[in-house]
């Protein structure tokens, strides 16, 4: 087949849905109770996945960190005290990336 001869279509035509991330897939996996007192000291719930995502994100410039990491720094632990600065941390991350700081 000549390759010359493929035709993509226009980008306005193409679909703009996106590929679930490894993060969709965590979030769907993440136990509905997440407190298991026997367990090792790690929090794995929805907000420390949206850190953990939105870390990603900011490192990458991706303008959606922004709106991930506020979400997370409004519904977490206020004990997380490290998590909360690195919270901060990212998203001033995130912020310069768009320049807005």
């Amino acid at each position: 087949m000549d390759v010359r001869r493929v035709r993509r279509s226009p980008r306005s035509q193409r679909s703009t849905e996106r590929k679930p991330s490894a993060f969709d897939t965590a979030a769907a996996l993440l136990p509905i109770d997440t407190v298991d007192p026997d367990g090792l000291y790690v929090a794995l719930d929805s907000v420390h996945l949206a850190r953990w995502h939105g870390n990603a994100l900011a490192r990458f410039g991706d303008p959606e960190a922004v709106g991930l990491l506020t979400s997370a720094l409004n519904r977490l632990d206020p004990t997380f005290t490290r998590a909360e600065t690195g919270l901060h941390v990212d998203l001033a991350t995130a912020l310069v990336a768009r320049n807005e700081l």
